[in-house]
């Protein structure tokens, strides 16, 4: 590892948006030390959480869930690795943990798209996810808005496209230029 301090690019989104294949991608182009760290394969996504827990259980157990997701990633970054991250945030408070964890600099990257072409993503997934749950998801996901994040919209996007863009909007961050809008081209 040649870095001393940690960079730290979150990928976040509601479920179905493309969270995954964007990191996925970005690690790829990155290259060198960096991480990757995507949520979706540290959770049970092959076994769902019971149908049978109370709003109230459920929720207390993906809070459990994003607060381990934070202690890891924050264990790579206080290591001094580099880490891309896919992870929903769905506060300021939940972006702010993780950001806090870096040592280097950060970027918080908002994946959004409409609501058809979410279902349509939905439809792709390798685990299903029930249209009514994921409506609701979406729409309580619309209201959020992340302070300091760079909103990309992927609807009718290639995921390359919105990597460039990211990826774009980093090298702002490289050379200490920040993107001075909240939307990264759409």
């Amino acid at each position: 590892m040649s870095q001393t301090t940690a960079d730290l690019i979150l990928v976040t989104g509601p479920s179905g948006v493309g969270k995954s294949t964007v990191s996925q991608q970005i690690h790829d182009r990155l290259g060198g030390d960096w991480l990757l760290w995507q949520a979706d394969l540290c959770q049970p996504r092959h076994h769902p959480i019971p149908t049978s827990l109370t709003p109230e259980q459920g929720l207390a157990l993906e809070q459990r869930m994003f607060a381990a997701n934070v202690d890891a990633i924050g264990a790579y970054l206080s290591n001094n690795w580099p880490v891309v991250a896919e992870l929903t945030a769905m506060t300021a408070r939940e972006a702010d943990a993780i950001r806090r964890s870096a040592t280097g600099r950060v970027m918080l990257v908002q994946l959004d798209c409409s609501p058809e072409a979410l279902a349509a993503h939905l439809q792709l997934r390798d685990t299903p996810v029930p249209m009514d749950w994921a409506v609701t998801f979406y729409e309580r996901w619309r209201g959020v808005t992340l302070p300091g994040a760079i909103r990309v919209d992927v609807t009718d996007k290639a995921p390359a496209e919105v990597v460039d863009r990211i990826l774009h909007c980093w090298s702002g961050y490289e050379t200490g230029r920040k993107p001075t809008t909240s939307t990264a081209g759409g």
